[in-house]
């Protein structure tokens, strides 16, 4: 499954339990790659998107993973910096 931005992270980037749901029940479609991952707070560019770059986010991609790993799939993240249409 290619990767989509989602825009389901509203607090502070992080993965919900919505987003750990969302990619399990797409684990049959081989290996999934996650939407544009902010490497960087600077690296966002869009409301709610997901990043990586804190240890709550890392925890809720663990969720996430695990969730995907347990429907028999597998998952790799897509990471982005969106360059001159990020903005703090």
């Amino acid at each position: 499954m290619s990767g989509m931005t989602r825009s389901r992270a509203p607090e502070a980037g992080i993965p919900t339990e919505l987003t750990a749901t969302y990619f399990s029940q797409r684990a049959s479609a081989g290996l999934v790659v996650t939407g544009s991952v902010a490497v960087s707070p600077e690296a966002s560019g869009y409301l709610w998107t997901e990043g990586i770059h804190s240890a709550r986010q890392i925890a809720g991609w663990r969720r996430v993973t695990e969730a995907v790993h347990s429907a028999g799939g597998r998952i790799a993240v897509q990471l982005i910096h969106r360059g001159r249409v990020s903005h703090s």
